[in-house]
């Protein structure tokens, strides 16, 4: 598994919250 960017991780978190929404 490769380290994760900050940038990557708040990437994912936007799209989770935006299928929640």
């Amino acid at each position: 598994m490769k380290e994760m960017t900050v940038k990557e991780l708040e990437e994912k978190l936007l799209r989770k919250e935006a299928v929640n929404i």
